[in-house]
């Protein structure tokens, strides 16, 4: 009878390990910057800070792009549906900036197409093209992309949400700049 009730014990462990281990657990969090490496472990996504860019403080971001920053306690404690995370700047091009956030305002179910409507509808001065398609280790992103004359604009966006949050990565840079360079430094966390 002993081994019985241990072997239900172990399957409903099994179980609930197998249900609940397939989402990020606890909170989301804020990732971190460490060495040219901005890590965010909760979403799983990792990038190596491009030679010559640098992570603005939450301080920095406020003053420069308006950028309000949670702290882990804030996005821990309220109702989330999303934050800022990073601000990264290119000092020696002052019009190429990148903003990595994650919000609850593409929803899961929502199609590319429809998440590109929604972009634009927000950003009415900026004629965004084509969906495309990228992969930073594992995970896949959507991207598109807008000029303006004289800046590249690019908004890209998880196709998988994490939680109830997706991850977005806004991108402007100086017309003839590579965003496939910039793209490249983006990874997943291996574990």
């Amino acid at each position: 009878m002993k081994m019985k009730k241990l072997t239900v014990a172990v399957a409903l462990f099994i179980l609930f390990g197998l249900m609940f281990g397939c989402s990020a657990s606890g909170p989301p969090t804020r990732g971190t910057v460490s060495d040219g490496v901005y890590t965010n472990d909760y979403f799983g996504l990792s990038f190596t800070i491009p030679d010559g860019w640098k992570a603005l403080t939450d301080a920095e971001s406020s003053e420069q792009f308006g950028v309000t920053m949670k702290t882990n306690e804030e996005i821990a404690t309220k109702e989330n549906t999303g934050f800022n995370d990073v601000v990264l700047v290119n000092p020696s091009q002052e019009k190429d900036y990148m903003i990595i956030y994650y919000t609850i305002q593409y929803e899961k179910g929502l199609t590319d197409d429809q998440i590109r409507n929604r972009i634009k509808t927000k950003s009415s001065d900026i004629e965004f093209g084509d969906v495309g398609y990228f992969t930073a280790g594992d995970i896949k992103f959507a991207k598109m992309s807008a000029s303006d004359g004289t800046i590249d604009h690019y908004c890209c966006w998880g196709t998988n949400i994490v939680g109830n949050l997706r991850p977005v990565i806004y991108i402007k840079l100086a017309i003839g700049e590579s965003i496939n360079d910039i793209l490249a430094n983006f990874s997943q966390i291996s574990e």
